[in-house]
């Protein structure tokens, strides 16, 4: 045969309807490569249309689904009317009430196929021509699978196949066929047919064999194909690289070719998303990235949720602790305020030199504590706001440590000062930083129950635009590392 434009001379059978589909659609110019014979379906629909029947009506049953789409061929429509597949047969039965185990066995009414037989069988088309594979020779190559067939079939338009008739089968011969029920391996189906093909040659003569062969010789068996181009032009590199982007494949070694989407590659599946026949999230890896991230996400979101359950859980106790600290101030409050009522009262009858006066003057002191204790206690409960004035952090300092100094907490414990004595006044709320304080030393006191030293400092930070550090350090035991 004369070989297609950029083709070699290599001959390819034309048996397959799904081959030949692929190849009028997507290698269009190796259409002319293509042996001009109908296949056997097509073969038998005319010796019977022609010569056994004419006008009868013909049903192919087989075990190829895309027999179902070559009578529709406009180049043999008609010479087969309808395709059953050896499933919808059986179900036709079994809706029919008819067991087909339990039928009698009969033989086919002919033309006695003889080596055609074997046609089933990868290979078998070879054998039921008389035609002989030489390995040595390469002249003639059979392969199957649909990466095989489009290998060879890119290799014939690369003019590097020196075979001069190729059998190609899309799948593993009509043995193993999509709409074949049995549950045998092909290898054990392959067995079947070849002894099948054995004994009946045995029990046949050629004789008649010879007879069909001249009574249905003329008639005709040939056919054409028309190239039904359906190719799609290839995008960019550019346009190529913008979408493996989308599936983060930045770099080559991103590109898996891992198959999962149904493109042996991810180039060739960016190329169906450009032209619209696929979709960027038809990518497993990527799924599976996605999905990770989404775990991630959805970890930390539970984990900000238990967070916030705590925070709202701690809000409840703290307006819980707002209510109890409001009512214990109301109820200490008012024996307070007798105490220092009385202090001053006594303070005022007694005599410049009295002794008791300077005890009296502590009870007042420390009573005094007590209300701003009792009124920062009310303060936190109503959530009281800041209370910003110039304040003296250095005469802070003084009245918080001449507080703790007294304290039980505090008797082993020795404090050093090193207030800088040209310390500015700066914004703030006494009462607040009063406490704050307050708190830091009386928990170092704490942190001390066998005695040690608190330093107390007080600077003005240069070029730091006059900010004020307060540094208060002790030599207690910390708080131990988690």
């Amino acid at each position: 045969m004369p070989a297609g434009p950029g083709a070699t001379g290599a001959s390819s059978t034309s048996p397959l309807p799904a081959l030949i589909l692929y190849i009028k659609k997507y290698f269009p110019s190796l259409v002319e490569n293509l042996a001009p014979i109908v296949s056997p379906m097509v073969a038998l629909g005319r010796v019977i249309k022609k010569s056994l029947r004419p006008g009868a009506k013909v049903v192919f049953i087989g075990p190829c689904i895309a027999k179902k789409e070559e009578i529709d061929d406009p180049e043999v429509a008609g010479d087969v009317d309808a395709v059953l597949t050896f499933g919808e047969l059986d179900r036709m039965f079994q809706e029919a009430g008819l067991p087909l185990e339990k039928l009698p066995p009969g033989d086919f009414d002919g033309p006695r196929p003889r080596l055609g037989r074997i046609f089933p069988v990868p290979g078998g088309l070879l054998r039921s021509a008389a035609l002989k594979e030489d390995i040595c020779r390469n002249q003639i190559l059979v392969t199957e699978g649909k990466e095989a067939c489009t290998q060879i079939l890119n290799e014939i338009l690369a003019g590097t196949i020196e075979a001069k008739f190729l059998d190609l089968l899309f799948c593993e011969g009509c043995i193993n066929g999509p709409g074949f029920p049995n549950e045998l391996s092909v290898f054990s189906r392959k067995e079947r047919v070849a002894n099948f093909v054995q004994s009946r040659l045995r029990a046949e003569g050629q004789e008649r064999h010879r007879r069909d062969l001249r009574r249905y010789s003329r008639v005709d068996l040939k056919r054409s194909f028309t190239a039904d181009d359906r190719r799609l032009t290839t995008p960019s590199p550019d346009i190529i690289r913008e979408i493996l982007r989308r599936t983060n494949k930045i770099h080559p070694e991103d590109e898996l070719n891992c198959g999962a989407c149904g493109y042996p590659s991810c180039q060739e599946k960016a190329s169906a998303v450009y032209w619209g026949l696929a979709e960027n999230e038809m990518c497993l890896p990527f799924l599976i990235d996605q999905l990770e991230e989404n775990l991630d996400r959805l970890a930390q979101s539970h984990q900000e949720l238990r967070e916030t359950q705590q925070q709202l859980i701690q809000s409840e106790k703290m307006a819980s602790v707002g209510q109890l600290a409001a009512g214990v101030a109301h109820e200490i409050n008012n024996p307070l305020g007798t105490i220092l009522l009385y202090s001053h009262m006594i303070l005022e009858k007694l005599e410049g030199r009295d002794g008791r006066k300077e005890e009296l003057e502590t009870i007042a002191k420390e009573a005094t504590r007590c209300r701003d204790i009792v009124r920062g206690l009310l303060d936190f409960a109503r959530q009281r706001k800041l209370q910003v004035e110039n304040v003296d952090l250095n005469r802070i300092l003084e009245e918080v440590l001449s507080l703790v100094a007294t304290q039980p907490s505090f008797r082993r414990v020795q404090i050093l000062k090193d207030l800088a004595p040209d310390l500015p006044t700066t914004g703030g709320d006494p009462v607040q930083l009063k406490e704050v304080f307050l708190n830091i030393l009386s928990n170092a006191g704490e942190a001390m129950p066998e005695g040690g030293r608190v330093e107390v400092r007080s600077r003005l930070l240069e070029g730091a635009g006059n900010q004020i550090e307060v540094m208060i350090r002790d030599n207690g035991q910390g708080i131990p590392a988690a």
